[in-house]
């Protein structure tokens, strides 16, 4: 998924963009090899939207950089809800 730190910076400059366009906010995230962990507040419900334009656009510009072709990640990214409670 990062095959170098050029990888991780363009990675990161499109959920930078992804975030503006979709009024989302990025309070803390790890970049490993193989997966990524990120949590996202979105206001306005839209993280499923955010997220295919999100993994699409950077899959296919890893693809073209790597000279590689299809999926980049395997599995449906998993979602938990955080309200802040405590509980």
């Amino acid at each position: 998924m990062f095959g170098d730190d050029q990888d991780r910076l363009r990675f990161l400059g499109k959920l930078g963009e992804v975030c503006a366009t979709a009024q989302c906010e990025v309070h803390a995230y790890c970049l490993l090899k193989n997966h990524f962990h990120l949590v996202v507040e979105t206001p306005l419900a839209n993280l499923v939207s955010g997220m295919n334009c999100f993994l699409g656009t950077y899959t296919g510009r890893f693809n073209r950089r790597h000279r590689k072709f299809g999926h980049l990640f395997s599995d449906c990214y998993k979602a938990l809800i955080m309200d802040g409670s405590g509980t």
